[in-house]
């Protein structure tokens, strides 16, 4: 693992991944995290060999019920198949029919009364439907239990000596953003501080800097908050890191989509790396200086939109590829942006 840890004052490389169930705290653990919150269950720690010997047991689970998908899917074309063989025209007049179609549709209708008349279609879909909605039921209890479980598992990503003293009304809502500006993936010209929440660019060039954690693979939906500190030139959103590391994190979004990113400007305009048709267009929008912009990612969707909370304004809706990783980014022209930890 070369990923460094985003707790406030921490910076370390990520050594472990925590698979405590009662652990509160996040996941990924750097020797910091280790003496400040997990030492009490050390032997759940798992290093980089041990997690994806971890994963792959889950994997076993996971195939199992990926194979009870295919064996119901293979039940419904069968019995697709059945409800095409005897299925008749309902509404077809019977003068228009050849003989050849009066003599089918006949043969199927004595065929239906005959399985009608013996009780096997009542005998065999009443305990079929119990048997449905009994597993309906199932699933959907299994899915309820499973959510309840995640939401047992949100880390807390302030320190406890840190943490603000504020008070939640009923109806405010509270995000957590938990990101910070990556050391690593960001152009040699950039400048982070206040604990890597403030990045600053103050040369001429169009410079990017990506943010950590990105949104994992089990994440199907995140969001991310900015607010512009000071701005020349600024564009924010989500790229795929995998296709920037050849860039040198100075990126030409005007030229050609294939830059990687899905981005809005503070003049308007916005870039899609998926649609070229999308790409370097003007939109009805712009941004100011201390505008808050939230990024939503949603994979089920598998699109990105963003919207201007200050200004209470959906700017864009963007498809985006969800085959590959996804990772907050910003590029700075003379400008400075800070990240929102709760929003």
């Amino acid at each position: 693992m070369d990923q460094k840890c985003n707790y406030e004052n921490h910076n370390k490389i990520i050594l472990y991944c925590c698979t405590n169930f009662q652990c509160k705290y996040q996941r990924t653990v750097c020797d910091i995290c280790l003496k400040e919150f997990h030492n009490d269950h050390i032997d759940d720690l798992q290093n980089n060999e041990k997690l994806i010997e971890f994963r792959q047991k889950k994997k076993i689970i996971l195939a199992q019920i990926k194979t009870f998908r295919q064996e119901f899917q293979q039940f419904f074309d069968f019995f697709n198949d059945f409800i095409t063989s005897v299925t008749i025209s309902e509404d077809e007049k019977l003068e228009n029919c050849t003989l050849t179609q009066l003599n089918f549709l006949t043969k199927k209708l004595v065929v239906l009364d005959q399985l009608q008349k013996s009780g096997l279609i009542e005998n065999t879909l009443k305990p079929l439907n119990i048997n449905i909605k009994t597993t309906q039921q199932n699933i959907k209890n299994l899915k309820k239990e499973f959510k309840k479980v995640e939401n047992k598992q949100i880390p807390q990503n302030i320190h406890p000596q840190n943490q603000p003293n504020f008070s939640i009304q009923p109806g405010n809502k509270i995000k957590q953003n938990c990101i910070r500006f990556s050391q690593q993936y960001k152009a040699s010209n950039i400048e982070l501080i206040n604990s890597n929440t403030i990045a600053i660019n103050q040369n001429r060039t169009f410079s990017l800097v990506l943010c950590e954690p990105g949104v994992t693979s089990l994440e199907q939906q995140r969001e991310f908050a900015f607010k512009i500190l000071k701005k020349d030139w600024i564009a924010l959103g989500i790229c795929h890191k995998s296709l920037l590391s050849n860039q040198k994190y100075e990126v030409n979004l005007w030229e050609d989509h294939n830059h990687g990113c899905y981005l809005i400007d503070e003049q308007g305009k916005v870039y899609s790396r998926l649609n070229a048709r999308q790409n370097n267009r003007t939109k009805n929008f712009s941004l100011s200086e201390n505008d808050v912009i939230i990024i939503k990612v949603n994979k089920i969707k598998k699109e990105v939109e963003w919207i201007n909370q200050s200004k209470k304004e959906q700017l864009w809706i963007a498809n985006i590829d969800v085959s590959k990783d996804i990772y907050p980014v910003i590029c700075l022209y003379e400008s400075r942006i800070q990240i929102i930890d709760e929003f």
